[in-house]
């Protein structure tokens, strides 16, 4: 079974690149920005990263909502007939914009979508770790629970 997993913007992109390490698959990264050496789309590349994921048996899909990295997770969920699972990351509260975006993104969502939500993970973490030190951790999480996904579909 060929398998692909795919973030979707800043946030897609650092839950990707904490996963790759333990995936023998494919992974690709979906952005204006390229900040790992990971296979790379362009958002301009939309139509041609569609092309190739539909190719895969089963994609798993991941991006932070609110910005346009979940504005295109969302369409590629319209478009895919493969997507096995969606994990998606609401912004902080104070981010009043970004949590509004996010929350119509995440209602034109459907099938097995995974909710993260940051508040709820800084509630929880230690008051002696930076930001960024928790934000690594946060995507480690993740990368855990697609690694279980994955292990669901068999690989």
């Amino acid at each position: 079974m060929r398998v692909a997993v795919v973030g979707f913007g800043g946030a897609g992109q650092e839950i990707v690149k904490a996963f790759a390490d333990r995936f023998d698959g494919d992974v690709y990264v979906v952005s204006d920005i390229r900040n790992y050496d990971l296979p790379f789309f362009d958002f301009s590349e939309f139509e041609r990263l569609i092309s190739t994921l539909s190719s895969y048996d089963s994609v798993i899909l991941v991006a932070g909502l609110g910005a346009r990295g979940g504005e295109y997770l969302v369409e590629a969920t319209r478009l895919l007939k493969n997507v096995a699972a969606i994990f998606v990351v609401c912004p902080l509260r104070v981010e009043k914009a970004r949590v509004a975006r996010a929350e119509r993104q995440l209602s034109r969502l459907r099938g097995q979508v995974f909710v993260r939500r940051l508040d709820d993970y800084f509630e929880r973490i230690p008051g002696n770790k930076s930001v960024a030190e928790a934000l690594r951790e946060f995507d480690e999480e993740i990368a855990k629970e697609i690694a279980i996904i994955l292990k669901g579909l068999g690989l």
